[in-house]
């Protein structure tokens, strides 16, 4: 098994290597090495690398950098563990993720800038989910699973806990669960993509069109889903005038 590990080392950190390059190109052919299927007809060397993923990959822990060389999904880089235990392909996609997204697509953490967030009241407060919620979220005719969806992003105080929360009930398939992890998703997405504009291109956005654009790109995302007939879906739809 030593061996077969230090092969799994060479792959995820010696990218020069001509046996490394041939496992890209012939055997990952560019998905994640955490992800790939062992598929028929492969060597027993690689069916025996495949095999012990998951004996060893909790010990490959990425302290981050600039996060350009660290999968979003699939490495280990936080506490919480690899996101795509947490969160399904489908669940990824449907948030308008890609899956070989690296961590500086969405994080950047070797800068010393702090950021605020402007709260429904316009005052600068420490980021949080709660004040992400409570200031972006469609006030509308309140539904039968406010409480739920309510209680649990006011609940948390940061995205390791969202993310904890979400993973308890990942396994649903409520509309409030899904609508929920789209909410999470595409709150994400944005708000990381307006950090890094500005960051790196001096560009920005206003509040207002931030807010469309994380909302505009859930109401797609529940466009795009098939749902079943039934009161709660047609009560969701009413909420995010989708007829």
């Amino acid at each position: 098994m030593a061996l077969m590990t230090t092969h799994i080392w060479r792959i995820l950190k010696c990218p020069q290597s001509l046996w490394v390059q041939w496992i890209h190109t012939y055997r990952l052919k560019g998905k994640n090495f955490w992800d790939i299927l062992c598929v028929a007809g492969a060597s027993v060397g690689w069916r025996k690398i495949l095999a012990i993923r998951h004996v060893v990959r909790d010990r490959f822990i990425y302290e981050l950098s600039n996060g350009l060389e660290t999968s979003a999904w699939f490495d280990i880089w936080s506490d919480i563990g690899p996101l795509a235990d947490v969160l399904s392909s489908h669940v990824i996609h449907a948030a308008g993720f890609i899956l070989n997204l690296k961590v500086r697509n969405i994080v950047v953490e070797d800068y010393g800038d702090v950021i605020k967030w402007k709260d429904v009241h316009g005052d600068l407060k420490s980021f949080s989910v709660s004040s992400v919620w409570n200031a972006i979220r469609t006030r509308a005719p309140v539904v039968s699973w406010y409480n739920m969806v309510c209680d649990m992003l006011q609940a948390c105080d940061s995205w390791k806990d969202v993310v904890l929360k979400l993973h308890s009930v990942a396994s649903r398939k409520s509309v409030e669960i899904i609508v929920t992890k789209l909410i999470f998703g595409a709150s994400v997405y944005v708000i990381w993509q307006e950090r890094n504009a500005r960051l790196f291109q001096k560009k920005s956005r206003t509040y207002d069109k931030v807010f469309e654009a994380i909302y505009s790109t859930i109401r797609w995302k529940i466009m795009s889903i098939k749902w079943k007939n039934s009161l709660h879906v047609r009560n969701m739809k009413a909420i995010w005038k989708i007829h």
